[in-house]
């Protein structure tokens, strides 16, 4: 029995919606969340990752149990500030902000040279940037486009690697 036109067109319809329906849920998913937005320990100034746009910028997401993303935080921020001011540095931990009282608060009390770097991440920056281990370093051009990832620790002998990111970022309009 051959289709009349108002059941091709439902057909149609439907698979096209079929179609669209990750798209959509994907929009439904970052609707959630919120936009990505990071907020600044200690004081809660918060800042939507749109802001960054125009900066070349570090992301490197630790937390205070990970003896490697302690260890390559010094190097990190050297190699960012031999950059100059057009690198941003942004220590971002692996979680959504645990509260005052929590331990990483209560760590981050006695670690001058790192705290004041520190931001929480939304939920959306968790999932934009899908941060499945630590540490793990992003450059993002000014634009926004990640110019490079790195996973596990930039040591020394990985800060080459680095310096050349943010010189392939800082090159990129």
């Amino acid at each position: 029995m051959p289709c009349s036109p108002s059941t091709a067109i439902l057909s149609e319809l439907t698979t096209k919606a079929f179609r669209a329906l990750p798209t959509l849920l994907c929009l439904l998913a970052s609707c959630a969340h919120g936009p990505p937005t990071l907020t600044r320990y200690p004081d809660g100034a918060t800042e939507p990752l749109e802001v960054l746009r125009g900066r070349v910028v570090v992301l490197t997401f630790w937390a205070e149990w990970c003896k490697p993303c302690l260890e390559e935080f010094p190097v990190i921020a050297s190699v960012v500030e031999a950059a100059g001011p057009k690198v941003e540095l942004r220590a971002v931990y692996y979680r959504v902000d645990p509260g005052p009282g929590s331990d990483v608060y209560r760590w981050l009390a006695g670690q001058p040279d790192l705290s004041h770097r520190v931001w929480w991440p939304s939920p959306a920056v968790l999932e934009r940037f899908a941060i499945r281990s630590l540490p793990r370093t992003l450059v993002l051009a000014r634009d926004g486009t990640v110019i490079r990832e790195f996973d596990g620790a930039i040591r020394q002998e990985r800060a080459n690697d680095l310096r050349a990111a943010l010189a392939r970022a800082l090159s990129v309009n």
